[in-house]
């Protein structure tokens, strides 16, 4: 379980911050949602925002839809990429979606009203899923780009990729470079993830991000670079570290994975973000308590579609990134009591 708080108050998110009021929504407050109740013996489609086309997400998502095909005659997934973290939460706060990934850092800018949200808070908020990615970011430059760290790319005026603007990692990316003195960047390229690698053979993006996905392997727009373009890994000042460590990431030293070229370190230092999913109140406990169930019997089917799938053969790595504050979906606290993985810290969603 991660060690942070992401909501301000110890008795978890009001539920009216969870299930929006409004005239003809009633208590459920999802009048618009895409997917089926499942209540009468059918199917629940749930519909799930998992960031963007390329993403380790969606990815994840796509590859658990997969499974649930396969092994479920109750839940299974219509998995959409709506551009970003972001977008998903403001796509289910719409009564869009049944449920959607983040990233913890985001999921925290959202509540507190942070970037990008400031302009327009977020009232719906849904409840905790399961688990199932960490990410390692990295700085990395292109071969013929002479710099060794960020902090000389940035006083060079180079041309950096912080990715692209719609995700939840790229406001954590220049959150921190602000904190560490770096904000001012004078040639940002906003691109998508999935045209970095041609960005980089139009010689259009000299220095960029990237981030190896649970310690297994790169992302498919990563796997692209990989091939086409050789990279070097760059290195970050004490202050740079100082503004990760004092950021909502975590700081990391890496042994690099999933590169088939030497990126010219032996450790490279990471900021990291970790991932869940989020499911609606409304969507039925039973169709939760599915999903969990899945992914935990068939992670090994899941991780023949998407090679970087997290483990969850011990049903506790479903909680290995929760945070406190948010209350579990009951049928995620179903599967968990179950399976003697539950906290008793951990509040039960209504």
């Amino acid at each position: 379980m991660t060690d942070n708080s992401i909501h301000p108050s110890t008795q978890g998110i009001p539920r009216r911050h969870i299930l929006k009021a409004g005239i003809g929504l009633g208590i459920t407050g999802l009048g618009g949602c895409l997917g089926g109740s499942g209540g009468n013996g059918g199917t629940s489609m749930l519909t799930i925002g998992a960031s963007s086309d390329g993403s380790a997400s969606y990815a994840s998502m796509q590859a658990l839809q997969r499974s649930l095909s396969n092994h479920s005659d109750s839940v299974n997934f219509s998995v959409t990429a709506p551009g970003g973290d972001p977008e998903s939460i403001r796509a289910y706060d719409n009564d869009e979606l049944d449920g959607y990934t983040a990233g913890n850092f985001i999921f925290k800018q959202a509540v507190d009203k942070g970037e990008p949200f400031s302009g327009q808070a977020v009232e719906n908020f849904p409840y905790l899923g399961f688990s199932y990615l960490s990410l390692h970011m990295h700085w990395l430059a292109v071969e013929g780009v002479n710099v060794n760290s960020i902090e000389e790319a940035v006083e060079k005026d180079l041309n950096i990729w912080v990715g692209p603007p719609g995700w939840g990692l790229r406001t954590l990316c220049v959150n921190i470079m602000e904190e560490a003195g770096l904000g001012d960047i004078k040639n940002t390229v906003d691109v998508s993830a999935e045209d970095v690698a041609s960005q980089i053979d139009e010689g259009r993006i000299d220095v960029f991000f990237a981030y190896g996905t649970n310690g297994r392997s790169l992302p498919s727009w990563m796997v692209e670079v990989d091939s086409r373009a050789s990279v070097h890994a760059l290195k970050m000042s004490d202050d740079y570290v100082t503004a990760i460590k004092n950021s909502e990431a975590g700081f990391a030293e890496v042994e690099p994975y999933g590169y088939k070229q030497d990126i010219g370190m032996d450790q490279y230092q990471a900021w990291t973000d970790d991932y869940n999913t989020y499911f609606s109140p409304d969507v039925p406990a039973k169709a939760v308590k599915e999903v969990l169930q899945t992914t935990h019997k068939h992670w090994k089917e899941a991780r023949e579609s998407d090679s970087n799938y997290m483990d969850h053969s011990d049903p506790k790595s479903l909680t290995e990134y929760y945070h406190t504050n948010t209350p579990v979906h009951p049928g995620a606290a179903d599967f968990l009591k179950e399976n003697n993985a539950w906290n008793d810290s951990w509040k039960r969603g209504e």
